[in-house]
């Protein structure tokens, strides 16, 4: 019985695993017939099909690495490159995989801007399959970017050794040829590609218009700026969204200062390619910076009304974003998730936390709560809590969430940046630092880390550091000019001539950029020559200054014109502009700060000052010239609220909250002056009045002297005066007695 009852448990064992490892065999057939069904749509150019089948997977099985390849190609061929990144460096750490997910990891880096690092994942894929032939072709178009022309060329050339029917890199070798100004080789190059490509098919477009472009780039190379017209108009109507024309076209432009026509291009870009969210957000920018906020806002709503989409939405929603109208940006981003065609996609993902960033920009923390409680994804909801935490002014709370989200997403970008800012305000600037890097590294054109980056270098006198910083940023954001101002200064600070003058070039051609560029070149030469070597710079500009568009350049004349006891003649220019433009409350405001500095009556400065905030209530300088005349007559509850007011419509600006401050000090009240200095150190981590202020208030009070000690060293590392660096001694010698003194007793 015995032996019978084990023969039966043996057979039965046996059938169960048997149906077991069938079971199992039969998994994993689905699971290669699936992998192999997604692999056949990314062959024929499915990508957005291939995503659909692959985001679950990535949510279940998130370790596979043959499931993290094609998710990381899929989302670089539908141009996310910065959401490719994570899933590729997962499957680049499989050995059979490393080659394949190393070069499209270097793809993925390079277009978001990680230039430096795509050339080490490049070097490194090659180690391992050196005659891989996309690896060189990309790796020479990085070094192009790069300005590396003579190690693109030796790239380029490479790959054509391996491949030379490969038409793709002979027109690569042509482009190159053109930066390198070798234009009778690329001429040549040129003539013998011309009929060897085929006509008709997608590829074969694609082909043709990087021909194009290259046409293009050899008349401008040789100074034929009408046969490069010519050329450039041909392009733009045969293929009017191919990613080279645009940009290409639109620098051309630029270049000649006919900005209407680049703007032209883009509309055109939209036109033809309308799901294409750059071109959208690329106009939409345009627009903006060339004082057309309104035309921006209609021509969104029209695309909305011609096509509702998720990604048209989404451009409206960061229009609003930009333009700081958090009130019309929310429920845009809603409608947006509406339109999200992917339930639980990154894509829905990122706008839930785009939405939940404005519901904290307008101050509703308990409906971004609500929705960072309601997020699936662990990491998203600690990222939305982060941002929550930090507008609340928790900086060390903000911290700790922001750390768990990037555990678990170490790669994104915002995330990174969000924490940098936090880093800042608790005052560890060496990890302020190191987030900001991250985040460049992991999306160099997300964010504003490059920007703060080349801030928080400056502030620390690491000047060169800072530069680099700053034309990094530059690289990544062309559209927008604080870039360029911050890389000007810094230039000129290195002694840098040359540089400043190409970057103030640059800058002036963007739209509405020329007064920026004058200002700037004109602040520049009062630091170094005094301020009527500035009046001069501004006038050689010949602007119209009058114009509102102009106003930044009217604005540094008329205080350089003071500065050389010239008020008369900046009023004249003042009242010159308002004349034409009445309504423009800068103006008024601008107006009543050269009256306060002439010493006329304090009601003809008040006359102004009141006229401006008829106009726009929210205008701070006005508020805060009020707020002086209101302490000069000492009428310091006045001058208080005016101070908080004007604190209130520039979310931004720390010297408000200092003011208020102060006053608030004479009155006793150190408990409101510390609110208004932690909040100006909110807006400003590095601003040393504030840091001094605040460190001075502690040591009288005797209380949380680790902090001040901290903030009057902060103080001192950011240019404070004598007062910083006296507050900093008496705190040290404080601390030195209360250690001398906690040594006797133990």
């Amino acid at each position: 019985m015995t032996c019978l009852a084990m023969s039966s448990r043996r057979r039965l064992c046996g059938i169960v695993v048997a149906a077991l490892i069938a079971g199992m065999l039969a998994c994993a057939d689905r699971e290669e017939d699936a992998l192999r069904e997604i692999r056949d749509l990314q062959e024929r150019g499915l990508y957005a099909e291939s995503l659909e089948r692959l985001e679950p997977r990535i949510a279940s099985q998130g370790e596979e690495p043959e499931v993290a390849l094609l998710y990381g190609r899929a989302l670089i061929e539908l141009r996310r490159p910065n959401l490719a990144v994570a899933p590729l460096r997962q499957a680049r750490e499989t050995p059979e995989h490393a080659a394949e997910a190393g070069v499209l990891l270097a793809d993925a880096l390079f277009q978001s801007g990680s230039t430096n690092e795509s050339i080490d994942e490049l070097d490194h894929a090659l180690e391992i399959a050196p005659d891989d032939v996309y690896a060189w072709e990309l790796r020479a178009r990085i070094n192009l970017a790069r300005g590396r022309f003579t190690d693109a060329l030796a790239d380029v050339e490479r790959a054509l050794e391996l491949d030379p029917d490969r038409l793709e890199n002979q027109i690569s070798r042509t482009l190159v040829l053109l930066s390198l100004r070798r234009f009778d080789a690329a001429a040549a190059a040129l003539a013998a590609l011309t009929p060897r490509v085929p006509q008709g098919d997608r590829e074969s477009k694609n082909l043709l218009a990087s021909l194009c472009v290259a046409r293009a780039r050899l008349a401008r190379g040789r100074q034929d700026v009408e046969g490069a017209r010519e050329i450039f108009a041909s392009c733009v109507a045969q293929y009017p969204a191919h990613p080279l024309v645009v940009s290409d076209a639109l620098e051309f432009y630029d270049e000649l200062g006919e900005h209407e026509r680049a703007t032209a291009v883009l509309r055109g870009a939209v036109e033809a390619w309308p799901e294409r969210p750059r071109y959208l957000t690329m106009l939409a920018e345009r627009l903006r910076h060339s004082g057309e906020a309104e035309e921006a806002e209609r021509f969104l709503q029209r695309e909305i009304e011609r096509a509702p989409s998720a990604v048209t939405w989404t451009a409206l929603a960061e229009h609003y974003v930009a333009e700081g109208d958090f009130a019309r940006a929310a429920p845009a981003y809603r409608e947006a998730l509406v339109f999200a065609k992917r339930r639980g996609s990154a894509t829905e993902r990122n706008l839930q936390l785009a939405y939940g960033d404005t519901l904290v920009q307008l101050g509703d923390f308990e409906g971004a709560r609500k929705l960072a409680d309601q997020l699936e994804d662990d990491a998203y909801a600690d990222l939305l809590h982060g941002r929550i935490l930090l507008v609340e002014g928790d900086a060390q709370g903000a911290l700790e969430a922001l750390e768990r989200g990037i555990r678990v997403w170490p790669n994104n970008a915002a995330a990174r940046y969000l924490a940098g800012q936090a880093a800042e305000r608790v005052g560890d600037f060496e990890r302020a630092a190191r987030e900001y890097q991250a985040s460049i590294g992991a999306d160099a054109g997300q964010t504003q880390a490059g920007l703060a980056l080349a801030l928080l270098y400056e502030a620390q006198g690491k000047t060169a550091a800072a530069h680099d910083a700053a034309r990094r940023y530059t690289r990544t954001h062309r559209g927008t000019p604080e870039g360029y101002v911050v890389s000007m200064r810094l230039a000129h600070r290195l002694g840098r001539v040359q540089q400043v003058d190409t970057i103030a070039r640059r800058l002036a051609k963007l739209p509405g950029g020329r007064a920026r560029a004058v200002a700037e070149r004109a602040a520049l030469a009062a630091s170094d020559a005094g301020p009527a070597a500035a009046v001069r710079e501004i006038a050689d500009a010949g602007l119209d200054l009058a114009a509102p568009e102009n106003g930044i350049a009217l604005r540094v004349l008329a205080e350089n014109l003071a500065a050389q006891g010239a008020q008369r003649g900046a009023l004249e220019r003042i009242d010159a502009a308002l004349a034409k433009h009445p309504d423009e409350a800068a103006l008024h405001t601008l107006r009543g700060e050269i009256l306060e500095r002439a010493g006329v009556a304090p009601s003809a400065v008040r006359d102004a000052y009141e006229r401006a905030l008829a106009l726009d209530a929210r205008d701070a300088g006005a508020l805060s010239g009020l707020a002086r005349l209101a302490a000069a007559r000492q009428d310091q509850e006045a001058a208080l609220g005016l101070y908080e007011r004007a604190a209130a419509a520039d979310g931004t600006d720390a010297a408000a909250l200092i003011e208020s401050a102060k006053i608030s000090l004479a009155l006793g009240r150190s408990d409101a002056a510390l609110r208004a200095l932690e909040g100006a150190l909110q807006r400003e981590p590095r601003n040393a009045a504030a840091a001094q202020q605040l460190a001075q208030v502690l040591l009288e009070r005797g209380s949380d002297l680790e902090r001040a000690l901290e903030l009057a060293q902060r103080a001192v590392k950011f240019g404070g005066d004598a007062q910083a660096a006296e507050t900093l001694e008496a705190l040290q010698r404080l601390r030195g007695a209360r250690d001398r003194a906690a040594g006797s007793a133990s």
